[in-house]
């Protein structure tokens, strides 16, 4: 990254990724029922959407983990969104990062967690060492995309790691499918993705290829953010169904669909793939990884 690239002014100024999207639903096309239009969803894929509300709760775990990515292509500066999931381990997608077209990685990554209207950065500002993203993509022809995710190796600040400094959510292999989650990142449809946002649902269909479509209302800057199955903290006395998986990541904001109307967005489903990506990143130094879950927990 380009020292004293990131000024206040450019950090405002950069704008959300357009999210990638795909043709409209075709009911004869795709599992699952046609696009209908209903303020709580389309498709028939029901979700509740809100700002991250109180405000302060992005400053605690696991919300702590989420935050705001900034990068550039050419001159000009984006916003995605992204997760820590290990003591040195951001994930976001793969079309955050890499330009499978023309074959080259994007440039001046930062990220901040919890990020908030642009002035508050509570665990400061973190610059990224390496970029992996998987074979699939790099020789993809964009999405829809089995391998949409990226993971981002973060440099030390002050020595100090920055899943140290948040915490860090889990992750979970091949479960996106007959599941609930709630999908997190910073759209610049929605409070101009100066603030974290959530999207809760339970309703999904799959896509094919290997990627899962699920309700949602963010747009452009969402991309990356992730999808987390039991996202929160267990109650005193509180048991768990079947899955007692707590705060794992199963997906990535990938894509939407050209339609606006169409309240949908996709991600790839967490494989061996992102598995070998994640083990890659995990072995350039000691200390990049750690056991999955909360340090602090």
């Amino acid at each position: 990254m380009r020292r004293g690239y990131w000024t206040v002014e450019r950090l405002r100024s950069a704008r959300p990724l357009p999210l990638p999207l795909v043709r409209n639903l075709d009911r004869d096309a795709q599992t699952g029922p046609g696009v209908g239009s209903r303020d709580y969803g389309t498709a028939g894929l029901d979700f509740s959407s809100t700002r991250v509300v109180p405000e302060d709760d992005r400053l605690s775990y696991p919300y702590s983990t989420i935050g705001k990515l900034f990068f550039t292509i050419g001159a000009d500066a984006f916003i995605c969104s992204g997760a820590v999931i290990s003591s040195r381990i951001v994930l976001t997608a793969a079309h955050c990062v890499y330009d499978e077209v023309t074959d080259a990685f994007f440039a001046d990554f930062l990220f901040v967690p919890a990020y908030f209207e642009g002035e508050e950065a509570p665990f400061d500002t973190w610059s990224v060492n390496m970029a992996f993203v998987p074979s699939v993509w790099a020789d993809g022809d964009g999405v829809p995309n089995r391998g949409d995710f990226a993971v981002l190796l973060m440099d030390d600040l002050e020595g100090q790691k920055i899943g140290d400094a948040t915490g860090w959510l889990g992750y979970d292999l091949r479960t996106l499918v007959d599941n609930h989650v709630t999908m997190f990142g910073y759209p610049g449809n929605l409070d101009r993705g100066e603030r974290m946002h959530q999207v809760n649902t339970g309703d999904w269909f799959d896509f094919g290829d290997n990627t899962v479509a699920y309700g949602s209302d963010m747009g452009g800057g969402s991309s990356g953010g992730p999808w987390v199955e039991n996202f929160g903290r267990r109650a005193e006395g509180q048991t768990h169904g079947k899955n007692g998986k707590q705060n794992r990541v199963v997906g990535v904001t990938s894509f939407g669909f050209d339609d606006e109307a169409v309240r949908v967005q996709g991600s790839a489903v967490l494989d061996a793939r992102f598995k070998e990506v994640f083990n890659t990143a995990c072995r350039q130094a000691p200390g990049n990884c750690r056991n999955k879950g909360n340090p602090h927990s």
